[in-house]
């Protein structure tokens, strides 16, 4: 994100990207990797091949996904500009009138992106079994949850049917639980001591609501209930006003 906490300015510095690269219309093998989806044959009304729950984690049916709603989500926003530029807008008026198309296919790319990333690393990880199959746990636990949070993007096209896409949220359901048992030590996995993070939300122990009113306690502050300068600049207008009332 940004300084003041928005990406938006970035997604459509990806769009950029990806509205030049898509309208290049080069073959596969001269694309760079994180775009050659682009490329791609684009079957409109292909069906995902999931008939179980238990399918929602398999990497190749997710990445698929992913690949999938991106790519149409890229076509329709160049739609979208071509629709502007042939009604006679110039380039920058045509960019704004598909810019939200833009901002969605480029967020829809980054998450193809991120999963594509982590599979990858997951194949080269040099971790024992039991750590390997927690971390494909967390890699299919982000994929199902953006399929159930942007739903509507996997099903417009009739990619994922509702049906489908029930069973992919009981999946979701299943690895929540699974991973709830690993949740301490996956975040004790970064190694961040208590002395770096210097913060009660961040004790171990997970006792933060008593030490973080015992830290308030302790500032300067706090020494007294009622600090100095309220007898020293207020107590004297506000009894003075009262008098007049």
């Amino acid at each position: 994100q940004t300084y003041e906490g928005e990406n938006t300015v970035m997604l459509l510095q990806t769009a950029r990207y990806l509205h030049k690269v898509f309208n290049q219309k080069l073959p596969q093998s001269q694309l760079p990797g994180d775009v050659s989806y682009l490329a791609s044959d684009f079957h409109k009304h292909i069906q995902s091949g999931a008939v179980r729950s238990q399918q929602f984690s398999d990497p190749h049916l997710l990445l698929e996904a992913y690949r999938q709603r991106a790519r149409r989500l890229v076509e329709i926003a160049s739609r979208r500009y071509q629709d502007g530029t042939g009604t006679g807008m110039d380039n920058v008026a045509a960019w704004n009138y598909s810019s939200v198309d833009w901002t969605v296919a480029a967020r829809a790319h980054c998450h193809y992106a991120v999963l594509n990333a982590f599979q990858s690393a997951l194949q080269t990880a040099e971790v024992n079994d039991n750590n390997l199959t927690i971390l494909r746990a967390l890699c299919s636990l982000y994929a199902v949850f953006g399929i159930v949070q942007y739903s509507g993007e996997f099903t417009m096209d009739g990619y994922l049917s509702t049906d489908q896409l029930s069973k992919a949220r009981e999946h979701l359901y299943f690895l929540l639980r699974t991973i709830r048992q690993e949740a301490v030590p996956l975040v004790d996995a970064f190694d961040f001591h208590d002395q770096i993070l210097n913060s009660a939300l961040g004790r171990y122990d997970g006792d933060v609501y008593r030490h973080l009113y015992e830290w308030a306690l302790r500032a300067p502050r706090n020494k007294t209930e009622v600090h100095e300068t309220y007898k020293k600049y207020l107590q004297g207008v506000l009894k003075k006003n009262k008098a007049k009332l």
